[in-house]
């Protein structure tokens, strides 16, 4: 059978020369860089250490449910630093970035499945094993190199997109659908943020997975700034957590600057 690995990485995340962006291009290719080495720190943080995170920001103790949400949105956050980390800044294979992601959702699916814990906190052991199985599938494509790797990853984006969507703009309705119990006030601001982080890595799943090329960095910081700017200044639920929107407003417009130097 065909091996397909997709070398070249550069070609796939590559940092355009840039023309009328607020931006120098060298400026924003380093950005880049930087952007991926804070994700990877700060997603593996929120990953292995949610609640010490949301201390650190001024939460409210979180409850076990809501621990969880945010250990997701840690794994999102570090999706986003190992995809810059291997494309970008090491020019791995896509095989390699999407292998490694894929995994790490493969690793956090089973804890959960075995960990019982759809009939504790939630989500139902049906989503666990839908997030399992995406995963896997794609996880074993990318490291064997078979010729329907990237049909894999396509089926996995969309699944991303279908699974972002309802947590960034229903969170209420998405609680309900993947059964998450022990919720409070808290949930659907969690739901939301997870939402964010998870649209933000759908936009760049596709991207990757249909071949946009090197626009791809720069289409993905735009579609962040728009799913950032949603999430935090058009979501109610949002305020609960009582963050400095000053603070907040400084992502979306970077991302913004970013976009428009790389695609310009």
């Amino acid at each position: 059978m065909a091996r397909a690995f997709v070398p070249h990485a550069k070609s796939i995340i590559a940092i355009p020369r840039g023309g009328t962006g607020p931006i120098k291009p060298d400026v924003a290719a380093a950005a880049v860089k930087i952007a991926g080495t804070v994700y990877l720190l700060q997603g593996a943080y929120l990953t292995l250490a949610p609640n010490a995170n949301a201390d650190a920001y001024g939460f409210e103790e979180m409850n076990p449910c809501n621990t969880k949400i945010f250990r997701r949105l840690g794994l999102s956050v570090l999706n986003l630093g190992v995809s810059i980390f291997c494309l970008v800044i090491k020019n791995y294979s896509l095989n390699t970035a999407v292998a490694i992601n894929t995994l790490l959702w493969v690793a956090d699916s089973l804890s959960s499945l075995w960990n019982k814990e759809s009939e504790t906190i939630g989500p139902s052991r049906a989503n666990d094993l839908s997030i399992l199985t995406f995963n896997a599938v794609t996880a074993y494509a990318a490291l064997n190199g078979m010729d329907w790797f990237i049909t894999s990853f396509k089926a996995l984006s969309v699944y991303l997109v279908a699974s972002s969507i309802p947590c960034l703009f229903f969170p209420k309705f998405a609680m309900k659908l993947w059964d998450i119990k022990g919720d409070d006030e808290m949930t659907p601001g969690s739901m939301v943020l997870l939402g964010c982080n998870m649209s933000i890595v759908s936009v760049l799943c596709t991207l990757l997975a249909w071949d946009v090329g090197p626009l791809t960095a720069g289409y993905t910081f735009a579609a962040a700034a728009a799913i950032l700017a949603k999430g935090c200044f058009f979501s109610d639920d949002v305020d609960v957590f009582k963050i400095d929107k000053k603070i907040l407003a400084f992502w979306p417009i970077l991302y913004a600057a970013m976009a428009a130097t790389l695609l310009c």
